[in-house]
């Protein structure tokens, strides 16, 4: 389900935002990573493997939390949807805000997690959204571009609105 949301965001064409530069894309895809490294190699009770699997969980939930809560529901059309989206465009949004979510958080509550459950703990699972917004406020540009998503950037009327994290 990760994987498919990140594949139609690449594909879709309404937004023209390169998919890398969106967290919910981003969060999306270390999820992924580790989900099929585990798979894989099977699941290890490292203190580094769990923090980074909690912090691929909470940049997950995160994202999808302030979508539903901020970016949909200040958009013109006040829904998950745009006007102008594409079929690609809703299949990336129902996946990754809808989806994605539900199959972390399941994923985590049920897999074995070795690190004690403290506050110090819970602290360390924020690294990944408080990186993604360092690297955002270190690159260069102008002001708009250095929003962390689209919809607090100015845009013309031409351009359709993109409500993409």
């Amino acid at each position: 389900m990760l994987t498919l949301g990140v594949i139609c965001q690449f594909i879709q064409r309404t937004d023209p935002t390169p998919s890398l530069l969106y967290f919910t894309v981003d969060s999306a895809m270390l999820a992924a990573t580790l989900l099929t490294w585990q798979l894989v190699r099977g699941t290890s009770n490292s203190a580094w493997g769990d923090r980074v699997r909690g912090a691929a969980v909470v940049g997950v939930v995160l994202s999808s939390l302030i979508y539903m809560t901020v970016i949909a529901p200040s958009s013109p059309s006040g829904t998950w949807f745009g006007a102008h989206d594409d079929a690609w465009a809703r299949s990336a949004t129902l996946l990754l805000h809808g989806g994605a979510p539900i199959l972390v958080v399941a994923e985590f509550l049920l897999a074995p997690y070795a690190l004690p459950a403290t506050w110090r703990e819970a602290t360390l699972l924020a690294w990944w959204p408080a990186a993604y917004l360092t690297a955002w406020a270190l690159l260069p540009g102008p002001a708009p571009r250095r929003c962390p998503t689209s919809s607090c950037a100015p845009r013309s009327s031409a351009q359709p609105p993109s409500r993409r994290l």
